[in-house]
């Protein structure tokens, strides 16, 4: 079919407008440049014989990109704020599928599935869309009382609740088509294979379920309520807002009472999804400790599923139990995160059986959706200024140190997500640690051949790149932190920097002020002594102001607290900003009082100068310092990076450690330059023959001027 249509316009529309601004707002190229990469294989119902067509799937800040791989010119472009589920599929090991709050689901497949999909989902996350989730199956849009890009009504989410404690009665008369290849498309009301535009054949249709399952309750729930949690938890106050914190309650409690000793993989994800949602609201988050035996019960619940082997499962539950160390709902109250941290972290053997699981996935080399939810879990446990509410984090942070040769094992890791959250993780365990602890850490960087790589990216990530800066700045922080108070690491910074370079962190000059080096963090304090003054006043929060906040989905806390400002961050500022903290006054409260960090080793060198000269040419007596020496600098770094690679490659599981000591950069494109000690003769000649024409030409002026007085 073909519309003609007319524009009048003094400027003419050009075919390389159109090219420019096919995308509509999202033509630019920041929602064009990708920071990852995947290699997949698509499938449509156009490609015939399930032959996959092959895609260059990029990930970019704001979209998810489909590219060709011989043009690279974009072929697809959606927005992440669109990205409603991402479904991992358990009878094909690479097949996963893209859900979109609009219906449209793309297939594909990837050799590194698990790992696609933890950058996916973190990338999600961080767009703003925190209702996004990994599952196994595919949603029944059907369940759903209201399109998907619009909210549910309070009674849609009140009366599902009250199934959870009370099944339905009667009978449930629902369609059931038969499941449709990828060529079997359903068009309106028939399918692309058959002719007839009627309504589907009685053989497609199951005309009554004898009995509602609590499956079925579980995922009609879960089609209904966002994963953020409930939309509609708090709207109104006194014996209406008791009413519903208590038909949350029961619910949570009956969920647990169903918990038979089924072993169904789907069951236990649904219902853990269902516990996710509800624990997500005010009540939920408070019941974890106010229910009796409630912590105990869900323990116990936790500790069988990991024992099943199911990575599904086994992700959901880490997830389900991320939620309840840091709360994603308005209005929160800093000191029941205090108790829910600290009534988790009080058993030291659900820790171990956490982390075993952990090191399990990164020996291994597989579960990048369980290695990336546990990083979570530590992040809001150990890292600043999640850490400020953890009461006692030692028995934790023994455990993760007696294994941080794992956790270097990780930066090698090709998820973004996870090398960000290990570089987390060893900032905590090095700032926190004990004196023994840090100087473990700093002797692996070595070993593990972990500081060469932080150095190329510390050292060589533009500027220009954003959603790698994150990276940048933390390899920075890191490479600070390992070579302050100890020889060895200071060594071989010598023997890879020239010293009039190196002269530069013992340097009392200011750098320039970075406007990327920015830390946007979650005040704790600020937000402590705001809880306190509104229990002085004694001020309540009123149903309309309560009813619109909730309508406002507040963004989950950022994964990281990195010093660079994204537009995540920026949106979750703005968001934090909109979320007031008022809590109900209540007499029997005490003042919240918050963990002080310890920084046991903190960077006194001035490596923010270092790093601003590094970028810079020099040419002194000194120090010579240009592009040929920076790109040497990189090759032998990189080419050491390769060496040790290759040699553990060669090693099958021996352990491999780095030879440091015999590193060095030798830098020979300066190699024609004749060098006594640390300064260049032939820049010491010439700078003393300048002082030399400077000198004569001064006392001529002066000559001159005494023959004029004259």
């Amino acid at each position: 079919i073909t519309l003609k249509i007319n524009k009048k316009s003094a400027t003419p529309i050009t075919i390389n407008d159109y090219v420019l601004n096919r995308f509509g707002r999202y033509s630019s190229d920041e929602h064009l440049t990708s920071f990852a990469e995947f290699v997949v294989y698509k499938y449509t119902p156009r490609h015939q014989d399930d032959v996959g067509v092959r895609r260059i799937l990029c990930i970019t800040e704001t979209c998810l990109l489909e590219r060709d791989p011989q043009t690279y010119n974009v072929c697809t472009l959606k927005p992440l704020t669109e990205v409603y589920a991402l479904i991992r599929h358990v009878d094909n090991l690479q097949l996963f599928t893209v859900e979109y709050l609009r219906g449209k689901r793309c297939k594909y497949t990837s050799s590194e599935r698990d790992i696609l999909l933890a950058t996916l989902l973190d990338s999600v996350r961080s767009s703003g869309n925190n209702d996004c989730c990994v599952k196994t199956t595919l949603t029944d849009r059907g369940k759903r009382f209201a399109p998907f890009t619009t909210l549910v009504d309070d009674d849609v989410e009140i009366q599902h609740v009250k199934f959870l404690v009370q099944l339905p009665t009667g009978t449930l008369f629902f369609f059931k088509y038969k499941a449709l290849s990828f060529d079997n498309v359903v068009l309106g009301g028939q399918t692309s294979n058959d002719p007839s535009p009627s309504s589907p054949a009685p053989s497609q249709i199951s005309s009554f379920s004898p009995t509602i399952t609590y499956l079925e309750v579980l995922k009609r729930f879960n089609a209904n309520v966002p994963y953020s949690g409930l939309i509609n938890a708090v709207t109104s106050e006194g014996l209406f807002a008791e009413n519903k914190e208590k038909l949350i309650h029961t619910a949570l409690n009956s969920l647990l009472d169903n918990d038979t000793t089924t072993q169904d993989a789907e069951y236990l994800e649904d219902q853990y999804h269902c516990l996710r949602r509800l624990l997500a609201s005010k009540a939920g988050f408070q019941a974890f400790t106010q229910l009796p035996k409630f912590r105990e019960r869900i323990g116990v619940k936790i500790v069988k599923s990991l024992k099943l082997g199911d990575d599904n499962v086994t992700c959901a539950a880490i997830e389900m139990l991320n939620t309840l160390l840091q709360p994603i709902h308005l209005d929160y109250d800093i000191k029941q995160e205090q108790l829910n941290k600290s009534s988790i972290l009080s058993s030291k053997k659900f820790l171990e059986t956490l982390l075993d699981i952990f090191l399990k996935n990164v020996k291994q080399n597989t579960g990048s959706l369980i290695i990336s939810s546990f990083l979570d879990f530590l992040t809001y446990t150990l890292c600043q200024p999640f850490s400020e509410t953890t009461g006692t984090l030692h028995v934790l942070l023994e455990l993760v140190s007696t294994n941080g040769r794992t956790f270097f094992k990780l930066f090698q890791h090709s998820s973004f997500t996870i090398v960000k959250g290990a570089g987390l993780i060893m900032k905590s365990i090095i700032e926190e640690g004990s004196n023994e602890i840090s100087a473990h850490m700093q002797d692996l960087a070595l070993s593990e051949c972990a500081l060469p790589i932080h150095l190329l990216r510390a050292l060589y990530t533009s500027s220009s790149d954003t959603r790698l800066l994150p990276l940048k700045y933390l390899s920075q922080n890191l490479i600070a932190l390992w070579s302050t108070g100890h020889p060895t690491t200071y060594g071989l910074l010598k023997r890879i920097f020239p010293l009039g370079l190196l002269a530069y962190l013992d340097s009392n000059e200011q750098p320039e002020k970075d406007l990327d080096d920015q830390s946007i963090t979650r005040d704790n304090l600020k937000l402590a002594n705001e809880h306190q003054q509104q229990q002085q006043k004694g001020l309540n929060i009123g149903s309309s102001i309560a009813q619109t906040a909730n309508k406002i989905r507040n963004t989950t806390q950022v994964k990281v607290i990195e010093t660079h400002v994204q537009t995540f961050l920026q949106h979750w500022s703005i968001k934090l900003k909109q979320s007031k903290k008022i809590q109900k006054s209540n007499d029997n409260d005490k003042p919240i009082v918050l963990r002080k960090p310890r920084q046991r080793i903190k960077a006194e060198k001035n490596w923010k100068l270092f790093y601003q000269k590094f970028q810079f040419d020099h040419i002194r007596p000194t120090l010579i310092w240009n592009n040929k020496t920076r790109e040497e600098l990189r090759e032998t770094i990189e080419q050491e990076i390769r060496n040790f690679n290759i040699d553990k490659d060669i090693g099958h599981g021996h352990l491999i450690s780095w030879n440091y000591q015999e590193f060095e950069v030798l830098y020979t494109c300066l190699y024609d330059e004749i060098k006594i000690g640390t300064v260049y003769l032939r820049l010491l000649l010439e700078q003393d023959e300048l002082i030399k024409q400077a000198t004569s030409s001064t006392n001529n002026d002066e000559l001159t001027g005494k023959h004029s007085i004259k």
